[in-house]
Parts: C-alpha cells; structure tokens; sequence
C-alpha cells in the first residue's frame, strides 16, 4: 500500500455537502474515487494520493470511509498530510510527474500546495 503521485480527472461537487467534491483520481494503473475539501483540487491536476491501507507520515491510517454517503477511497495530500511543511491545500505537482512513484522518490522542492512550477 502506497502513498504515490495520481492525477485527478474528473471533479463533481458532491450532492450533500457544500465545501467536498468528488474527484476521480488515477495512478496509471488504477482508479478510485476520492472525497476532497481542498480547494485548490482541480481536473487534470498531479497530485499526491494516500491509498487505502497506507499510513501517512503524522501516523494517519488511511481506510475507505464513507463521507455524507459517498465512499472514499483514499485522501488527496497536502504538505501538511505528509509533515513536510504546513501549507493547506492538496499538493500541486508539476503536470509532467510520472503517475504511480512513491512520492519520497520526488524531490523535496515539489512537494508544495504552491504550483511554483507554473511559474518557471
């Protein structure tokens, strides 16, 4: 069980609750739907997906849970999630980042809710 980079590519808002959405998410190899408060999530976005069955670094057991009646497979990361700095909103990954490497292979410098990348 992995905490690896995925792509979300589609966002729905979700029907029962005004500030969570609904993003199907992609590692390359599998899909699964995930529920997101962040509000930086967007389609298309690279990203940093908790599966089920993973722990994060702060010690969080990643389970499916069942949010205003819709599962969710997994969490979206912030650099907060994974104790890396304190930065609200999901991390924003660089749109070429290969999908489904474990995210301690990236560079520390990428792990950030900032997409500085889009400003090189």
């Amino acid at each position: 069980m992995k905490i690896v980079t995925a792509q979300i590519t589609e966002i729905k808002k979700h029907p029962k609750a005004n500030k969570l959405q609904i993003c199907q998410v992609t590692t390359g190899e599998k899909n699964f739907e995930v529920i997101c408060g962040a509000t930086n999530a967007r389609e298309q976005m690279i990203t940093i997906l908790a599966m089920v069955g993973s722990q994060t670094p702060k010690g969080l057991n990643i389970e499916v849970s069942n949010l205003r009646g819709i599962e969710s497979h997994g969490m979206l990361c912030s650099p907060t999630d994974l104790n890396i700095k304190n930065e609200k909103g999901i991390i924003d990954l660089p749109k070429e980042t290969k999908l489904g490497v474990e995210y301690t292979e990236l560079p520390a410098n990428q792990l950030s809710s900032t997409p500085w990348h889009q400003y090189k």
